[in-house]
């Protein structure tokens, strides 16, 4: 007997917000002038960035070519190899490049069977 009251009084208490919310605007919006609405009040002009700090966010140009060293981790299937040993139909498990000269650090790569 108590759920059902608690239930009738949690239903009660939450249909007045729920036909707030259904229920048609009676006023309509404002607007200005020119027709369109508060909300699209207007916006600051683009601004360009200062040099300084585009090229703190971007250090270095972006090279789409990486380097392999004689310190990268190379390895097949998880086993260490030579870059000239991988397989031509092995792809790229995993690769992990130094952010800083675009030199490879690791590479993992699985042959197809």
């Amino acid at each position: 007997m108590p759920r059902t009251i608690l239930a009738l009084t949690a239903l009660l208490c939450s249909l007045s917000p729920v036909l707030a919310g259904l229920s048609p605007r009676t006023t309509a919006l404002p607007i200005d002038d020119k027709g369109s609405g508060l909300w699209t009040a207007a916006l600051p002009q683009d601004k360009p960035l200062p040099q300084d700090v585009v090229q703190a966010a971007y250090p270095r140009q972006h090279n789409a070519e990486f380097r392999i060293t004689s310190r990268t981790e190379i390895t097949v299937d998880g086993r260490p190899c030579c870059y000239a040993d991988v397989p031509k139909n092995a792809t790229i498990l995993k690769m992990e490049v130094d952010s800083d000269n675009g030199t490879i650090a690791t590479i993992r790569f699985r042959s197809k069977k």
